[in-house]
């Protein structure tokens, strides 16, 4: 059995959404007045992003039994 898939790929402009994440960390001090200092992460919503992604799509699909490789590769260079 042989099975023919034609796929589109293109790259897209794609606008990333917020995330909510650590964007940092802050320095909390101690309400006591001594000096004790200690670290905590900042949280926060990312900025939106745009970035190139691969976008594929399944165009045509067939399964068939037997296959004249000649005759699929001649019809393939004559489409292009």
């Amino acid at each position: 059995m042989f099975t023919i898939t034609i796929v589109e790929s293109k790259e897209v402009k794609k606008t990333l959404p917020k995330v909510w994440a650590k964007i940092g960390q802050e320095e909390n001090k101690s309400v006591f007045n001594d000096e004790r200092v200690w670290v905590s992460d900042k949280m926060g919503y990312t900025p939106e992003t745009e970035t190139l992604v691969t976008d594929t799509k399944k165009l045509y699909e067939q399964t068939v039994d037997q296959l004249d490789l000649r005759a699929v590769i001649a019809t393939i260079n004559k489409i292009i």
